[in-house]
C-alpha cells in the first residue's frame, strides 16, 4: 500500500514539472461513490474538473465533486434528568446522514492513443481531501422536560481525510466533445508530513460519467484537425 501511494505521488510530481501549454479542457461530470470497510454508505454526486494539456499524451487537471446526502434511521437513547425517574432511559428515534465532498490534484496519461483519438484510454493518479459532513437528528417527539439526548448523539460534524487515487478511464469521441467514463480506488492517507494521521473515513470505489470539452489550441495539432483540412478543433 505503501509503495503504491510513494509511485501515484512521484507520477504526480513529474508530471506537474513539466511545462504548461494553452489547452484548457472542462469536464461536468455524475458520479457514484461507495465507502469499504464494511460500510453500506453509497452516495451519488455530480462535479466539475477542469483540465490543461502537458502534452498530447499527458493531462493535469483540478476537480471538485459533491455527493448527496446518504440518509439511515437509528434509534439512540434519552436519559432522564432526573434520578428517580422511571425508566431512567427511552429509545428515541433517529436519522443519521452524510455527504461527500471531494477535491483532487490529478493527472491524466493515455495509452495507446492520445487526448485528440476518436477513442482513448488513459490511467489517472491522484491526491485529494475527502470532507463527509454528518448530521444526527431526533425524529421522534419525546417529552424533553423528563429525558434529554446527549449532545454527543445529536448534532453535526464534519470528517476529513487526504487521499490517493489511481484508477483507468475511457472515452469516445461524439462530435462536440469526449464522453467518458472512470472508475478510481480512493486510499485515505495515515501519514502527512511524517505523522501518523487518524483515518475517520474508509477506502472508497468512485465512478465518474461526463463529457470533456476542449478548448485553445495545445500546439500538437490533432489528428482529427489534419483530416478534416482547414477546420480546427482546437486539440
Amino acid at each position: 500500500m505503501k509503495l503504491l501511494k510513494n509511485f501515484i505521488l512521484l507520477s504526480l510530481i513529474s508530471v506537474l514539472s513539466f511545462p504548461v501549454f494553452s489547452q484548457i479542457s472542462i469536464s461536468p461530470q455524475g458520479s457514484y461513490l461507495k465507502l469499504f470497510g464494511g460500510s453500506d454508505v453509497s452516495n451519488f454526486g455530480f462535479g466539475l474538473k477542469a483540465e490543461y494539456s502537458v502534452n498530447n499524451k499527458t493531462f493535469a487537471g483540478l476537480g471538485f465533486n459533491y455527493y448527496l446526502p446518504y440518509k439511515e434511521d437509528g434509534t439512540t437513547q434519552a436519559y432522564a434528568l432526573s434520578n428517580q425517574m422511571i425508566p431512567s432511559s427511552i429509545n428515541v428515534d433517529m436519522e443519521y446522514s452524510v455527504s461527500f465532498m471531494m477535491i483532487t490534484l490529478s493527472a491524466k496519461r493515455y495509452f495507446f492513443s492520445d487526448g485528440s483519438s476518436t477513442v482513448g484510454f488513459y490511467g489517472m493518479a491522484e491526491m485529494g481531501l475527502i470532507l463527509a459532513p454528518v448530521k444526527s437528528t431526533v425524529v421522534e417527539e419525546y417529552p424533553e422536560s423528563l429525558y434529554e439526548v446527549s449532545a454527543y448523539e445529536e448534532g453535526s460534524e464534519t470528517l476529513q481525510n487526504f487521499l490517493i487515487n489511481a484508477g483507468l478511464g475511457l472515452e469516445g469521441y461524439i462530435g462536440f466533445g469526449n464522453v467518458f467514463i472512470e472508475s478510481k480506488l480512493c486510499l485515505p492517507a495515515n501519514e502527512v508530513n511524517g505523522k501518523q494521521v487518524e483515518i475517520t473515513i474508509p477506502a472508497s470505489l468512485c465512478t465518474n460519467v461526463g463529457i470533456r470539452f476542449s478548448f485553445g489550441n495545445s500546439g500538437y495539432g490533432s489528428s482529427r484537425g489534419r483530416y478534416r483540412g482547414k477546420k480546427s478543433y482546437g486539440w
